[in-house]
């Protein structure tokens, strides 16, 4: 017999609200185990990409560390160079002194014509460190580049800034000159460091980027081209720059 048969209708079950009720429950508790079930996959799919990042991270951390010694390392063999340039080129200048003592005729007019520096550099006076410049630049425009730079370096570290900036600046520009160009970039850079506002700020940036061309190392170039045309548009420098950008 038909439990919901007109006969047993208003006693049936199956119109029981309460039939609906469970139903509903069950329908929910159903879903609520499915949503939790994704969610928790979903969870896990994050904890997972967050491990992986965490181990890339930690890749890339060592890396850069190691990338870092390697710098410091590059650090201290260029200051180690330079140290050793430097105590060279005491000894050139030392011998260059010797030289000028032992060929110079005792006149009062020859005597102001070729002046050795004297030994030390932060007693200098002025004259002595205008003779200085001017010695170093006569053998500049000689190509006498070792002396010039004995005596280039004469003047640094003297009271006069002025003529301290254009011995920096010269020294990179005959590092160019020689071909030496990794040491004229690092002696352009240490002029640029000391006198951002130097009047031949726009020919350094130049010869560093041309250095950086000879290198093979166009990008790093044109880094220097562009900080040239974008700071000193007018300049001589950026014109050439801009003329070759047009062919």
């Amino acid at each position: 017999m038909n439990p919901c048969s007109k006969k047993y209708r208003g006693n049936c079950f199956c119109n029981s609200p309460f039939l609906f009720l469970v139903l509903t429950a069950a329908s929910f508790a159903g879903c609520v185990t499915m949503g939790s079930t994704k969610q928790e996959e979903n969870v896990k799919v994050s904890i997972d990409e967050l491990r992986l990042s965490s181990a890339n991270n930690s890749q890339a951390i060592e890396e850069l560390k190691a990338e870092n010694e390697v710098l410091k390392g590059e650090i201290e063999k260029i200051n180690f160079l330079v140290k050793q340039k430097d105590q060279a080129l005491d000894v050139r200048l030392l011998a260059i002194e010797a030289k000028i003592s032992s060929t110079t005729p005792p006149s009062n007019e020859t005597s102001q014509q070729v002046v050795a520096p004297p030994p030390s550099v932060a007693t200098a006076t002025e004259v002595d460190i205008d003779k200085r410049y001017k010695m170093a630049r006569k053998y500049h425009e000689e190509k006498k580049f070792d002396d010039a730079e004995a005596y280039y370096r004469s003047t640094i570290g003297t009271p006069s800034k002025w003529y301290e900036e254009r011995a920096l600046y010269f020294i990179g520009v005959m590092d160019y000159d020689k071909k030496d160009y990794e040491k004229a970039v690092i002696a352009l850079q240490e002029f640029a460091d000391n006198y951002p506002k130097s009047k031949n700020m726009s020919s350094a940036i130049y010869y560093q980027g041309e250095s950086l061309k000879a290198l093979g190392k166009n990008d790093e170039a044109k880094l220097f081209f562009e900080e040239l045309m974008s700071k000193f548009p007018k300049s001589k420098e950026a014109r050439e720059v801009k003329k070759r950008l047009k062919k």
